[in-house]
């Protein structure tokens, strides 16, 4: 059965996801919330520079760490509220803080169908879960679509199926025939010297088959009887 999430992988989360570190405009507007790397690349460029402790303590006393920009950014233009409110690193079902994974609440399998504008700007989409709550995210989303995936890939199944057997009848053709084919492996087998095949093996023993000579002079003599006595009777 296929799974809309396969091809995403677990990466359980080492320390804080959420840094909450706020970076402010040159007049001090909140913009949004960067990641501690982030924060530490506008500062080491001279892009930023970060506010005094008393100074961030009386203008933004919820927030750890606060980095003002040196330059307009266009988030000025567009400034939303969502983007710098503080997070907390946890599942956001139970609340739990172990064993913390990112989870996709639109699954991979339609996501990556997605506009490049919904693509790049899906924080809000993405949500902690812990292991337990996340495997039971993933069931609850499959409800949606696996159905239709499940007969998709029934028919996907058979294509590839059809497409084989062409594909085999037609080597068989383009190789010969039936006895060139069974040759060709054959040989190929035998480049391996195999040492202890049983006797007969490789050869054909079908009696089906084609018949050999003495075995055609045994049917026209059962033939020429049946007719003989066939003729008597009249």
């Amino acid at each position: 059965m296929s799974d809309a999430h396969q091809g995403e992988t677990r990466q359980v989360l080492v320390g804080e996801y959420y840094s909450n570190i706020l970076l402010v405009s040159r007049r001090n507007a909140p913009l949004t919330t960067v990641s501690d790397k982030r924060a530490q690349w506008y500062v080491e460029r001279d892009l930023a520079e970060e506010l005094t402790e008393t100074e961030r303590t009386e203008k933004f006393p919820r927030y750890s760490r606060v980095v003002r920009l040196k330059f307009k950014a266009k988030l000025e233009d567009k400034c939303d509220p969502f983007y710098h409110q503080i997070i907390e690193t946890r599942c956001v079902v139970c609340g739990g803080k172990e064993g913390l994974t990112l989870h996709h609440v639109v699954p991979s399998v339609i996501r990556k169908w997605f506009p490049d504008e919904h693509k790049n700007h899906s924080h809000g989409w993405c949500v902690l879960l812990c292991e337990r709550h996340h495997g039971k995210a993933d069931e609850v989303a499959k409800e949606i679509h696996q159905k239709e995936i499940t007969e998709m890939d029934k028919k996907i199944s058979q294509v590839i199926k059809d497409l084989r057997d062409e594909w085999a009848q037609d080597f068989i053709k383009r190789n010969g025939g039936l006895e060139n084919v069974k040759r060709l492996y054959k040989d190929k087998f035998l480049t391996l010297k195999p040492q202890h095949v049983p006797e007969g093996f490789l050869e054909d023993h079908n009696p089906r088959g084609p018949l050999q000579p003495n075995v055609w002079q045994k049917c026209l003599t059962k033939a020429a009887s049946f007719l003989q006595s066939v003729f008597k009777s009249k």
